[in-house]
């Protein structure tokens, strides 16, 4: 089977994530301080070559004194967006830690995941490998793991070890934590953030004298300078902005407008689709604006006439003055500095800075650990501000200062300002607008709903009101069950 690319990733599988990781709930609730459930009697993954090697313990059993023991850290590898990159340099960073705690061996096992074609095979293999006893004592995801396999006994919850130790998450960016909750109990800790950011090609708004893009600037602003800079036809054309770059994944650009015009797509309770609201449609009908309106964005057959197949080339080529997406849709050639662009913090909307948080990798416990007091001090040491620190900078190549293709800012607030020099000041200033979905159960169908229901608007073929309205209610279809 094929790859997952990075942008599959973002466009299914963070769908996953946000939808059956979260809920944004009291991490100091109730705890549940028996043991984990066992799970059920093994049975096989989905794929041989996806499984994992056979070692599970008696879940729940805490290990006595200071006997030697091993933690075992399970990792997933695939397409180049994990963020280990070598095991010495794991073992680098990890030093200080088994020095600290000399009865403590850490055994890094990779677990590829590279050949998984769908997250629906994912899910399955994740899940059939929990029910088999699979699990290691800290598991490292991809952040679309459902958070309520803790509730199947595949992972186990860490309220527990937060309120024993009094461990401080005050600073995480706030979704994190909504990313990782699931009734009323935190199952994991990430470790990187991105979020969407407005990019501009220097060289366009200096041939045509306009003001660089800041964070004073309105909804009006974007169109004014984005009609100021379209201009031309056929292959010799150049565009203003473009705000969703990828049509067949719209939700993840296009929510943040309807958070900043004041809308949602469900009611507070998660029992009623609310895309049709008068600020959720007005929002999706400004975008579509931009395109059919004003033409501004691109067309499909804009793009063809230009030699661009998407909208992130036409970017690349020069010939766009604005993008809205998150830094890894980029192409490598934007990325890499070899073209002149800038970063500026996404508008407000009429009520709001509005930004969707994506949180990359995430560390939780196996439920089936025997040590679960030495994988939560290992995970908690981890994700802590001074191995992350070390993980960052062992990450720079040579020594050099860490470049922003190969890596995301920090999940914990004081270290990414600390390293505000490496990922930027925009970069950084965007994420405190930033947050997660609302969650839910149904999320993947939710935004398939959406995703498919805007489609024909964004192609000229459907008014937002009333494509808004049949999505409306095929979510609320969804949402009775």
């Amino acid at each position: 089977m094929a790859a997952i690319t990075r942008r599959q990733h973002l466009a299914g599988g963070v769908a996953i994530g946000a939808g059956l990781l979260a809920a944004a709930c009291d991490v100091f609730g109730p705890a549940d301080d028996e043991a984990p459930p066992s799970g059920a009697g093994p049975t096989s993954p989905a794929e041989d070559r996806l499984r994992m090697p056979a070692d599970s313990k008696q879940p729940g059993v805490p290990s006595k004194a200071k006997q030697p023991v091993t933690v075992r850290v399970l990792f997933s590898t695939g397409d180049g967006y994990v963020d280990f990159e070598t095991v010495a340099s794991q073992h680098k960073v990890a030093t200080p830690f088994t020095e600290a705690h000399p009865h403590i061996t850490i055994k890094w096992q990779e677990w590829d995941f590279s050949s998984v074609v769908d997250f629906a095979t994912y899910i399955n293999v994740f899940t059939e490998a929990a029910a088999a006893g699979q699990f290691y004592d800290v598991l490292h995801f991809w952040p679309q793991v459902p958070a309520d396999s803790g509730t199947q006994g595949a992972l186990l919850g860490l309220n527990r070890f937060i309120r024993r130790d009094r461990f401080d998450l005050t600073d995480f960016w706030p979704g994190c934590l909504q990313g990782a909750t699931w009734e009323n109990d935190l199952y994991g800790l990430f470790t990187e953030v991105e979020t969407n950011l407005l990019f501009y090609n220097q060289e366009l708004f200096a041939k045509a004298g306009a003001p660089a893009p800041t964070d004073k600037w309105t909804w009006d602003d974007i169109l004014e300078q984005a009609l100021a800079l379209t201009h031309g036809k056929g292959a010799g054309a150049n565009y203003g902005f473009t705000p969703i770059p990828y049509e067949e994944s719209s939700y993840w650009s296009a929510i943040p407008w309807v958070w900043a015009n004041g809308g949602a797509m469900l009611n507070e309770d998660q029992t009623q689709s609310l895309v049709d609201q008068p600020e959720a449609v007005a929002a999706l009908h400004w975008l579509a604006s931009l395109r059919h309106t004003h033409g501004v964005w691109p067309t499909a057959e804009q793009l063809r006439q230009v030699t661009a197949t998407e909208q992130d080339n036409l970017f690349m080529m020069g010939r766009l003055a604005m993008l809205y997406t998150y830094r890894d849709g980029l192409d490598s050639e934007v990325v890499s500095g070899r073209q002149k662009y800038g970063v500026a913090v996404p508008p407000p909307g009429s009520a709001q800075h509005a930004n969707i948080l994506f949180a990359w990798p995430a560390f939780y416990l196996g439920a089936a650990t025997g040590v679960p007091d030495e994988a939560w001090s290992f995970l908690s040491w981890w994700t802590g501000a001074d191995a992350q620190r070390a993980h960052h900078h062992t990450r720079a190549i040579k020594g050099s200062k860490l470049t922003l293709a190969n890596s995301h800012p920090p999940a914990r607030r004081s270290l990414a300002l600390e390293l505000v020099d490496w990922f930027g000041e925009n970069d950084i200033a965007a994420l405190e607008h930033a947050r997660m979905t609302q969650p839910h159960a149904e999320q993947e169908n939710l935004e398939t709903a959406f995703n498919k229901g805007l489609k024909p608007v964004w192609l000229g073929e459907q008014t937002a009101e009333s494509a808004t309205a049949a999505v409306a209610t095929e979510q609320n279809a969804i949402l009775a069950g």
